[in-house]
């Protein structure tokens, strides 16, 4: 998996990271149905992104 993380302004660090990982997921057959019983999702790397602007997230439309 890859995303991008938005951090607070203020925290200490960057704003932006781009993050690469993996999910493990583990599935249970209830009434003949595949449910997902667990996610763990491990993150490898992460980039600090110093030129982010976060999306403006605060605009009504």
């Amino acid at each position: 998996m890859q995303d991008i993380l938005n951090i607070p302004a203020g925290t200490k660090g960057v704003e932006g990271h781009h993050g690469y990982g993996q999910y493990r997921e583990t599935y249970e057959k209830v009434d003949g149905k595949w449910l997902i019983s667990s996610v763990d999702l491990t993150r490898f790397w992460m980039e600090p992104l110093p030129a982010w602007t976060p999306p403006d997230t605060t605009t009504a439309k």
